[in-house]
C-alpha cells in the first residue's frame, strides 16, 4: 500500500466489537493513542438506549471471525454463511 511522505502510519488499533440485538451490531476501530471528535450519543435516537447492556454473541443471528495477523475479519449469517461485512484484503 501506498503511504503518503507526510502521512503517520498507525501501529495500534483497537478493535471494539458489540452485539446489540439478535441482528444488530456495532463495530468500531480507532488509534487509542490519538484522540478524535466523536458524535455524543443521546438525544432522540440513542445508539444504545440500554447503556451498557451487550446482547449475548452466541444468541446473535451472526457470527464474527478474525485474524490478528494482518488484521482482518469478516461478519457472516449463521443460517446461510451470507458474508456481511468482510475487511480482510483480496489479492487478484
Amino acid at each position: 500500500f501506498y503511504v503518503k511522505p507526510k502521512s503517520k502510519v498507525v501501529k495500534a488499533l483497537v478493535f471494539h466489537f458489540k452485539a446489540l440485538t439478535y441482528s444488530d451490531f456495532t463495530f468500531k476501530i480507532y488509534d487509542p493513542n490519538q484522540s478524535r471528535y466523536e458524535v455524543p450519543q443521546g438525544g432522540m435516537f440513542p445508539i444504545d438506549p440500554q447503556a451498557n447492556f451487550s446482547f449475548p454473541l452466541s444468541f446473535a443471528s451472526y457470527k464474527i471471525n478474525f485474524t490478528t495477523n494482518h488484521f482482518g475479519f469478516m461478519i457472516t449469517r449463521k443460517a446461510t454463511d451470507a458474508v456481511i461485512f468482510d475487511s480482510s484484503i483480496v489479492e487478484i
